[in-house]
């Protein structure tokens, strides 16, 4: 006769408790699912607190944070500037450029008016003359306008391209004096 089977060993404790014990994986996978979180949190974090760096860098990057409700307070926000009105006129044997125009609050808000910057420019793009001017209040109530007019004596011949903008008084500063010193520094262009 044949011989009977022999029963497999019975396993020690500790060899039932391997076998029990929950993979390893799942651990290192919920791991994972932590650092993933805490990623996308600090992303939001710090996209949130430097928004305004992100906006002075990539400006369309407003667009989005409007989209989502948190709008950056930059130079202007809530501000529109439709396209100025200009004339002219003849003083003696000066030649007068009038512009005029109306600063508008598109907010809910009432909002304090940054320093205007005016800029001409030629038919190639070359900004031949920039200056900076005020409107006539310095702030505008929600839905209102504030008109501003400005006049430039004798413009620079060429200029075809008039932009109204916002700006600060140091940026302002800093582009009188880039443009001093391209006046004293001319560079040779061969």
């Amino acid at each position: 006769m044949d011989a009977a089977p022999t029963p497999p060993p019975i396993p020690t404790e500790e060899e039932i408790a391997r076998y029990q014990s929950r993979p390893v994986k799942s651990r290192s996978l919920l791991l994972w699912w932590i650092v993933l979180f805490t990623l996308i949190v600090l992303m939001s974090l710090g996209a949130i607190l430097f928004s305004r760096d992100i906006v002075s860098v990539y400006p369309a990057a407003n667009k989005l944070y409007a989209a989502v409700g948190i709008p950056v307070n930059t130079l202007g926000y809530g501000l529109e500037i439709p396209n100025p009105e200009t004339s002219q006129r003849e003083d003696g044997s000066d030649r007068i450029i009038i512009v005029t125009g109306e600063i508008k609050n598109t907010t809910g808000d009432v909002l304090d008016v940054p320093l205007l910057r005016g800029e001409l420019k030629n038919a190639q793009g070359k900004t031949l003359f920039i200056w900076s001017f005020n409107t006539k209040e310095p702030r505008v109530l929600a839905g209102e306008g504030a008109a501003y007019e400005t006049e430039i004596k004798n413009p620079p011949p060429g200029a075809t391209e008039l932009n109204i903008s916002f700006t600060r008084q140091e940026e302002i500063d800093a582009e009188r004096q880039q443009a001093r010193e391209a006046a004293t520094n001319p560079t040779d262009k061969h």
